[in-house]
């Protein structure tokens, strides 16, 4: 269903980032034709998680393939890394070409590449059977321990996408930008979406404090921003002001309760400019 949607919008506008470069939807559906050849089978593909076109090219590309994808954040720790490696036997790896390249390297194969990022090959390929259902590997925070993952199939992220998309009525005229690690739910689902309904990521790695942010966010006409208590928080002691914009239509919050009277204010405020909270 994800491939029949990105087909309906080629033309549109798919990643766009500081630097202006942009990645239609018919590139991502170009591109997976070229992983397509190379992922022969059902696999395992660990991709590389940041705010980049680079990045999320191929995981949209894999997206769409027959593949399971297990993101894995840029923050990662080499040896953590190695650890991973061990655990789930990846038959491939979406990635930066100077994400610890001795590691890579000494594991991996390029095949199909995209300007700074590569799709590595297993050098020993492990043989296993993956069931046929699995989409998605969601490693979680490991807060009470290991590091463990999350299976999703085909259909909880399809459903998931789906209800989303439709309760926030998304088009492919919205627009939203990253402010989230997508290797994290929310920020994948604020991904999903906007692919499902053709809408633009604007993409950056700058945080909220960072002015060029706010640049960005201005001139790319953002319609919604998505965040956790703690971005709030940080907007709260810069100013409400940066946030509202004669663009956007709603914003929303999830990743844990937010404090009482900062969503009174958030709410004060979104009712004031007829905002959806």
């Amino acid at each position: 269903m994800f491939l029949t949607k990105l087909k309906r919008f080629s033309l549109n506008t798919a990643f766009l980032d500081e630097n202006n470069n942009k990645v239609e939807y018919q590139e991502i559906l170009n591109f997976n034709k070229r992983v397509s050849k190379v992922l022969k089978k059902k696999s395992l593909v660990f991709v590389v998680s940041e705010n980049s076109i680079d990045s999320l090219l191929g995981y949209a590309s894999i997206l769409v393939s027959k593949s399971v994808i297990m993101p894995i954040n840029i923050q990662i720790k080499n040896n953590d890394l190695i650890n991973l490696i061990k655990k789930y036997q990846p038959n491939y790896i979406w990635c930066d070409l100077n994400f610890f390249p001795e590691t890579i390297l000494r594991l991996f194969k390029s095949t199909v590449g995209y300007k700074n990022y590569c799709l590595f090959e297993a050098i020993k390929k492990k043989n296993y059977q993956i069931n046929r259902s699995l989409k998605i590997l969601l490693s979680t925070s490991g807060s009470l321990g290991e590091s463990k993952s999350v299976k999703l199939t085909t259909k909880n992220l399809m459903s998931n996408t789906i209800a989303i998309s439709k309760y926030l009525k998304l088009n492919s005229k919205d627009r939203t930008i990253s402010c989230l690690p997508w290797s994290y739910s929310y920020g994948m689902s604020i991904i999903n979406t906007h692919l499902y309904s053709g809408g633009t990521i604007v993409v950056t790695k700058k945080s909220l404090l960072d002015k060029e942010f706010w640049s960005l966010y201005n001139f790319s006409n953002i319609t919604n921003f998505n965040g956790v208590p703690f971005l709030y928080e940080v907007i709260k002691k810069i100013g409400f002001n940066k946030l509202i914009n004669l663009n956007l239509k709603f914003i929303t919050q999830a990743g844990g309760k937010m404090e009482a009277n900062l969503s009174k204010e958030i709410s004060k405020i979104c009712k004031k400019k007829k905002i959806i909270f």
